[in-house]
């Protein structure tokens, strides 16, 4: 099961861009501190989607919308 916990940081749509590879960031510290920076609008980044180490697994950013994986 996937649960939702949105992002306020992401770009509507793609912008025409198809997405050609996946990227996988390891994350530092739990996955409740991970939810907790990338719903913070200050930090200006997200992610599609994190992963517990119990295998839990959140979505923050819709797949129609571009993450700020990587920042703004």
């Amino acid at each position: 099961m996937i649960v939702q916990k949105p992002s306020p940081n992401f770009t509507r749509g793609r912008a025409g861009q198809k997405p050609e590879l996946v990227v996988v960031h390891i994350m530092a510290g739990t996955l409740k501190g991970t939810d907790a920076w990338l719903s913070n609008p200050a930090s200006d980044v997200s992610s599609h989607y994190g992963g517990g180490t119990n295998g839990e697994i959140h979505q923050y950013v819709k797949e129609s919308d571009t993450a700020w994986a990587n920042g703004r």
